[in-house]
């Protein structure tokens, strides 16, 4: 697979012209750049030791931080979803297809949790319904690698 850089979704704050921006949200904004270049680096690592990378889940929230992370076919082979009626088609703005859990289980080695507030669960599901053993990478609120 090939690297690609992905654009910040936001220029620096520090390159914003003129903008009177409070304390609170240049930090915020920084620990926001900081958690995606982790995200980004743990996909750059996947990439780099030749295990594609699964999506889960196609919501909006997760295809929200999908763009935000500027993530295309490039970063990931395809986005795991429950819902029958999403199988088929293409997470917008990344072209990545949408295919059954049943389906992205078969040759997934790691996976990218898009709706982060139901890690546990998925995790769970991954391992007790479909026999999945891998690496689990969580966005928010803070990147982090599990091992399920």
């Amino acid at each position: 697979a090939k690297a690609v850089s992905a654009k910040p979704w936001m220029p620096h704050v520090e390159h914003l012209p003129n903008l009177s921006i409070k304390q609170g949200t240049k930090d915020f904004y920084k620990k926001a750049q900081l958690n995606l270049s982790r995200i980004r680096e743990f996909l750059h690592d996947e990439m780099k030791a030749d295990r594609e990378v699964t999506h889960y889940g196609a919501s909006t929230k997760g295809n929200t931080l999908n763009q935000c992370l500027g993530l295309t076919r490039h970063w990931a082979k395809a986005a795991a979803d429950r819902d029958p009626k999403k199988w088929g088609r293409l997470m917008s703005g990344g072209d990545i297809p949408i295919i059954s859990e049943e389906e992205s289980v078969k040759d997934t080695k790691t996976f990218l949790i898009l709706p982060y507030a139901f890690k546990e669960e998925i995790m769970t599901r991954l391992k007790d319904t479909f026999g999945w053993s891998g690496k689990v990478i969580v966005p928010l609120p803070r990147a982090e690698v599990f091992h399920v």
